[in-house]
């Protein structure tokens, strides 16, 4: 059952790399397969990282407070989530679409990578308290990381607003974390 649960997890926390592909190619600033690849691979090994932590802190408490912690955690973040987006009204909008395409720089790629983590280390610590798999976790969250970003930059003609991922991924997270807190 942790293989869905690994599998929810990925796609609740790589959400955003879906918005960050929509972002990219409604600017027409092209994220190619290697810095593409490189993103994902960052951000499975800050996960990989964070869940590595969190297995640590299991050590020092018992079994069922982790399992408690740990889908409250996941829980909270995702009610975190739903309510600061639906308190904001943050969208992207398409302007200049004749504008010429241009490629990321390493420097955005390694920006990006480096906050797609950063937004994993919560969860994947809370993912690893309940007993999730670090290393399918790890690489659905590749998975997830790499598909999302290169389906975002397929939509560079819509108009997106950013907050309806955001309010998907914290519903994700809240079923996430009631089904950590019910196996």
């Amino acid at each position: 059952m942790h293989i869905f649960s690994a599998v929810l997890y990925a796609v609740s926390a790589n959400i955003d790399a879906l918005s960050i592909g929509i972002a990219y190619g409604i600017k027409k600033t092209h994220i190619n397969h290697q810095k593409n690849f490189m993103i994902a691979f960052i951000t499975m090994i800050g996960t990989y990282g964070a869940m590595r932590f969190g297995h640590f802190l299991t050590n020092y408490i018992s079994l069922s407070l982790a399992d408690f912690l740990g889908s409250s955690l996941l829980l909270l973040i995702g009610i975190y989530t739903v309510v600061k987006s639906l308190k904001e009204c943050d969208e992207i909008i398409v302007t200049n679409h004749l504008s010429a395409v241009k490629n990321i720089s390493l420097n955005e790629t390694l920006v990006l990578s480096l906050v797609l983590t950063i937004n994993n280390v919560a969860l994947g610590i809370g993912a690893s308290i309940t007993g999730m798999p670090e290393l399918i976790t790890s690489l659905t969250t590749f998975v997830c990381s790499y598909v999302f970003i290169g389906t975002g930059q397929k939509f560079k003609r819509l108009n997106f607003k950013g907050k309806y991922a955001d309010i998907i991924s914290g519903i994700i997270l809240i079923i996430l974390g009631l089904y950590e807190l019910t196996i």
